[in-house]
Order: C-alpha cells, then structure tokens, then sequence
C-alpha cells in the first residue's frame, strides 16, 4: 500500500504540471486516504501528500483549502523533523504562498525570509533549495508592489537557477517568467516580451502547451503585447490561452477569470468598450465566487470601473472604483502600484461629468 500510494502521488504530481488539475486532486486525494489508512494520520508522507492537495487548491485559486492542508502539513513535518527538515522548510514556503494568495503580503514576506534563512543555513546559498526559495521571494515581492526589489531577486534567483538546474529546468522557467512579470509590471515592456516569448517556446517543449506555468507566462506576454501596442497580436494570443483554460478547466475557473481579465484590457484599448466591459463583469463574478476579497477581485473591480468611466457613466464607476480602493486599502501597501492606478481613476472621475 506504502508503494501504491507513493505511485499514486508521482501520477498526481504529473497530472498537475500537465495542467490536468481535477484529475490531479483526484488521484492525491486518493493516495492521501491511503496514507493516513496504512501509516497513520501524522505520518510525514501524509504531510507530503497534503503539500501536493494544497499545490492544486492553489492553483485553482481555492486559497481557504490550500491554507488548510498547508497548515496540517507544517504541524506534521515540524514534529517528524522539526523547523529545518526538508518536508517542514517545503510546508513553510506553501504556507507563505497561500498567506500571499490571499494578498497578506507583509505576513508572506516575513514567512518566505525566514525560509530562505533556514534554507541558506542549511544548504549554502549557492544550492539548488536556496535559488528556488530566493525565486519564491522575488515573485512575492512582484505582487506586493516592490518592483525594483523583485527585479533584482528574480534575476539572481534565476542565474542561480541556470547554474544548478540548467537552462531548460521548469524550475529556472518559472523564474524566468517572474523577471518577466516585474518587467511588465515597470512598464518595460519590449525586454519583457522578448524574455516572455523565449521563456514561452521552451515550456511548451518542457511541460507542455496545458501547464499552467506555460499559460500563465504566455498571459504576462499578452500584456507586454498590450503595452506595446500591439493590440491584435495581444488579443490573439488571450482569446487562445481562453480557449486552453476553458477546455482543461471550465468556463467559470479562476484561470479562465485570470485571462479575461486582461482581455478585457486590451478590448478597452480598441475601442471595444461593451465587450471590455462584458468581460470584466464576468471574471469579476468568477473571481468573487472563487477567491473572494482578494487583491486580485479588487483590480477587477477598479478596472471595471475605468471601463464605466469611459463609457461615461461617471456614477457607476465612481462607485466601483470606491469599493476597489476600499478593498485595496485593506490589503495592500500604501505604494503598491494597484492603490495608485485606482486613485487615478478617481481624479479622472472627479473631473467627469
């Protein structure tokens, strides 16, 4: 039984980097009742296996079940092996992942230092362990707005990355993309596309046009397209990571909701404001009902708001960018990027007719 649900984890393991994320939960459920069945409930391949449910949880966006099992899983590898076995500095990078998920940024920064400390004590901070702990702080930093900082972590993580893993590792991938992302995020947007492009056509050799990661750099590379104007090719490349997301994981996933999102953007750009408009209320209910009061539901909600400015329904949009920056005064910093394009919604409307 021990075998079989080790067999049964490997397979959930692939069915996630496929991109197969109901079959992977499936399967790692599965090998989980088999786990607490023949070893017991605090067994420390129990807390393995819970790493792997939560993975998938995240993924979907489903932060409350992925803290869950991330929690679960930290007692049991923290009392197998204590604060620096390997099981335990995993379960503490997956807690920080889920606290970041959830826009806590200042609480997952805190977690993800401590864990590249315990990792650099423990392997050095030229290991492997260290660069992928120093590429999880670098795309933290990203999306709690520390742009500069996350640039230069994420450049070192993925050299690092290189060195040890190689050029094509998923791993070294991801990291890739994550200087991509601060890239897009600056407004740099030609080195981001060139970098996101390159990075793209090696995942799809690597783990394939349906990974998630493969489809989320091509989303980061949609919006280097939309910044540099280059409308069609960016809403092109959207409606085709729409329709993968749509096949692999329905029409009303929180991947679906991530595209339509800058979809929407790019429409808005074109002139097409009732389709932009459209879609934005759709990811926004997709993202309410899935993840809730998110960072990420809040830049919907302001960008739907832009969108009613423009159509000149200064009310309504006054009224949606209030609640965005109301929600976005809650989670994040006071100089985070998002908090800034709200406030300059605002003025726009305050100056509306």
């Amino acid at each position: 039984p021990e075998v079989e649900a080790e067999l049964l984890r490997v397979f959930a393991q692939t069915w996630l980097n496929m991109g197969e994320l109901e079959r992977a939960h499936a399967t790692a459920q599965r090998a989980l009742e088999l786990q607490r069945r023949v070893l017991g409930p605090r067994h420390l391949e129990v807390a393995r296996t819970l790493l792997l449910l939560g993975e998938v949880a995240g993924v979907l966006g489903d932060w409350g079940a992925a803290a869950i099992v991330d929690d679960e899983a930290l007692s049991i590898a923290r009392e197998r092996q204590g604060e620096k076995g390997e099981t335990a500095l995993e379960a503490l990078s997956a807690v920080a992942w889920v606290t970041r998920g959830h826009g806590q940024f200042a609480a997952s920064e805190r977690l993800y230092r401590r864990q590249l400390q315990l990792v650099q004590e423990l392997h050095g901070v030229a290991s492997g362990p260290a660069s992928e702990a120093l590429g999880d702080l670098g795309a933290m930093l990203c999306d709690a707005g520390k742009l500069e900082e996350s640039l230069a972590t994420s450049r070192e993580a993925a050299a690092l990355d290189a060195r040890v893993f190689g050029d094509d590792h998923p791993g070294t991938l991801i990291v890739r993309a994550n200087v991509g992302h601060a890239l897009v995020e600056l407004g740099r947007f030609e080195e981001a596309e060139a970098l996101l492009r390159d990075v793209s056509e090696r995942q799809v050799r690597v783990v394939g046009n349906g990974s998630p990661y493969t489809l989320n750099t091509r989303r980061l590379r949609a919006r280097a397209l939309d910044g540099l104007g280059r409308f069609d090719e960016a809403l092109g490349l959207l409606s085709s990571i729409e329709k993968s997301e749509t096949e692999l994981r329905g029409a009303e996933s929180v991947e679906v909701a991530r595209t339509l999102g800058p979809e929407a953007i790019v429409l808005r750009h074109l002139g097409r404001l009732d389709e932009a408009e459209k879609l934005t209320r759709h990811a926004l209910a997709i993202q309410s009902t899935r993840v809730g009061e998110a960072h990420t539901t809040a830049r919907l909600q302001s960008a739907l708001g832009a969108i009613l400015l423009d159509e000149g329904r200064t009310a309504e949009a006054r009224h949606e960018l209030e609640a965005a920056l109301s929600r976005q005064e809650q989670l994040l910093e006071p100089s985070h990027h998002d908090l800034r394009s709200t406030r300059a919604e605002l003025a726009r409307a305050a100056t509306a007719p």
